[in-house]
């Protein structure tokens, strides 16, 4: 049976996890291992597609969520729609597993975890909804498409 890095999440760092064979991790490489570590209060990465930024974005949303509880964690994009066919199926499918007891809550556009954490999905084509609120962690995909006036 795999044990999943968020059922031992406070009782060893994530890099001890990482190392530990019995437990089923994603591996990070090159700077995706940076970002997943790094605890700047902003950071920027880019590279060329399919080399794992997003996933190592949204890993580290995901343990963050599961360690800090009661955190609040927004992913957002230039419009929400476009989050749908991307981040959304990433998260959903090899992110969060399905023993995590992660709901998501279509209403409020928010993944609940069962420590009260909460990922919020959103877009700035309803920028009101995103940023009349205070977060922990937030993950702009695509940084590219937003703006400068988006961004501050």
């Amino acid at each position: 049976m795999a044990i999943y890095a968020h059922q031992v999440v406070d009782a060893a760092p994530p890099k001890e996890i990482a190392r530990d064979p019995r437990y089923k991790v994603y591996r990070p490489y090159g700077a995706c291992e940076d970002l997943l570590y790094c605890k700047a209060p902003e950071v920027l990465i880019c590279g060329p597609a399919g080399t794992g930024k997003s996933r190592a974005a949204l890993e580290k949303i995901h343990i963050c969520a599961m360690k800090y509880p009661g955190s609040r964690h927004l992913i957002v994009r230039k419009t929400r729609a476009s989050l749908t066919q991307s981040a959304i199926v990433t998260f959903e499918e090899h992110v969060i597993p399905e023993s995590a007891g992660v709901k998501f809550r279509t209403s409020e556009q928010e993944f609940r975890y069962r420590n009260g954490s909460k990922v919020i999905v959103g877009g700035m084509d309803k920028a009101s909804k995103v940023l009349s609120s205070e977060y922990d962690l937030i993950y702009p995909q695509e940084a590219t498409e937003l703006s400068e006036d988006d961004w501050v």
